[in-house]
């Protein structure tokens, strides 16, 4: 079993808008390419770079940056 262990750093204060915007808008994107978040295994790399070319991820990480 492999585990994708990551750490996120956000600015104090933002967790709960981080975690709004990350449910209404990127986890249905990640969910459109990634599949539903149980396991990602040999094809992840492919998948997530598909993920990182579609626009609705692209805005949604700038979103997160600003926030």
């Amino acid at each position: 079993m492999i585990f994708d262990h990551r750490t996120h750093e956000l600015q104090p204060g933002r967790l709960c808008d981080f975690l709004a915007l990350y449910e209404s808008e990127g986890l249905p994107v990640q969910t459109k390419h990634l599949g539903h978040p149980v396991g990602y295994f040999a094809d992840r790399t492919q998948r997530r770079a598909v993920r990182a070319s579609d626009p609705a991820w692209q805005a949604c990480r700038q979103k997160s940056r600003s926030s």
